[in-house]
């Protein structure tokens, strides 16, 4: 149960739990706070057991235009509510890019508090708004003890969904996201936040502080017939890094495979699941394309990773100054759950320029 007296912070990042109408037609995110006051009294009406919530400026956006750079200059300031006292925080954001916001801050977070993420499917003006039910959910959940050291939850629909796992399955209905792998962590229920599974990955930290810019990454998908002539456009482009969809656990068209390999001689190449669920495979299938040619030629398996996660991880690391060993290690990680607390750190090393891309 919640603790009465606990402080959490919400951090207010747009989406459809902030959107009203617009003169031009539609819905859009408000960046009143006022509007999201009212929210949040109505989701903490009646108090019950909840914490005490306050709200915290934060750039009010629709989802797609949420990037990985506000999101590496907003972590230190939501690290900066922890230092000054409080014990969880909440970020209410768009669901479209839910799953990859969520992803992104936790390689970036590194603290035991819980930080948590909620929106919602339907916005104010419709009937069955559940923005109210879903941010009283994130707020147990972010001031509950059991919630510490599980690094970035996602809190919808009375359910919890580590960051790693946790995507959006459904366009619009409201309980639209879902935990492929294991299922959800947990739940709420009458403000009760039972954790009923562990799927803890020793995921990689990425300073923020060591963060650059951050440069372009492409997701390709392999598909039936496709001969792979994107690839080459990849490089004048400007693109930094390729994570790879591939067909099955692990395969592309035989005719990807020279291309890939004059990619793979200048930059990062990371292959993932096309697949809803399940790992990359790394060692049984052999020929032209199969994982065993992928990885002779140099492509990282993503492991449990899907390819929106693969791309915003390598993002990182690449923003980061990773070099070959560190990408290589840090994708390795999502191959298997582990215990927390052993966290690479990336962007500490003093020097490994021999390693670099």
């Amino acid at each position: 149960m919640a603790v009465i007296g606990r402080r959490v912070v919400v951090a207010p990042l747009g989406g459809t739990i902030a959107c009203v109408p617009h003169p031009d037609g539609g819905v859009r995110p408000t960046s009143d706070a006022t509007y999201m006051r009212a929210v949040l009294d109505a989701a903490t009406r009646p108090a019950a057991d909840l914490p005490r919530a306050e709200l915290v400026s934060a750039p009010a956006v629709a989802s797609a235009e949420l990037d990985a750079d506000g999101l590496v200059a907003l972590t230190p300031q939501l690290g900066r509510e922890i230092d000054d006292g409080a014990s969880g925080v909440v970020i209410t954001t768009g669901t479209d890019t839910l799953e990859e916001v969520a992803f992104v801050l936790d390689l970036l977070w590194d603290r035991p508090e819980p930080l948590v993420l909620t929106g919602a499917m339907r916005h104010g003006g419709l009937p069955g708004h559940d923005g109210p039910g879903n941010l009283r959910d994130a707020l147990s959940v972010a001031a509950h003890p059991a919630a510490r050291g599980q690094g970035v939850l996602v809190t919808l629909a009375g359910q919890i969904h580590h960051a790693w796992q946790v995507r959006k399955a459904h366009s619009g209905a409201l309980s639209g996201f879902e935990s492929a792998a294991s299922g959800p962590a947990g739940s709420v229920q009458e403000d009760q936040v039972r954790f009923t599974a562990s799927s803890v990955i020793d995921r990689p930290h990425v300073l923020p502080t060591a963060c650059g810019a951050i440069n372009p990454v492409a997701l390709v998908t392999a598909t039936l017939g496709d001969d792979g002539r994107i690839l080459k456009t990849l490089l004048p482009l400007g693109y930094r890094g390729v994570v790879v969809q591939a067909m099955g656990g692990g395969s592309v068209p035989p005719t990807w495979v020279p291309r890939l390999e004059l990619l793979a001689a200048t930059v990062p190449l990371v292959y993932a699941r096309r697949t809803v669920t399940g790992p990359t495979l790394r060692s049984t299938y052999g020929g032209p394309g199969a994982e065993l040619d992928l990885r002779r030629i140099g492509l990282h398996p993503a492991g449990l990773l899907d390819g929106l996660k693969a791309r915003l991880m390598l993002a990182l690391l690449l923003a980061a100054d990773a070099g070959a060993a560190e990408i290589g290690t840090a994708f390795a990680a999502f191959d298997e759950p582990g215990s927390a607390g052993r966290r690479t750190r990336i962007g500490v090393l003093a020097d490994a320029s021999a390693d670099r891309f």
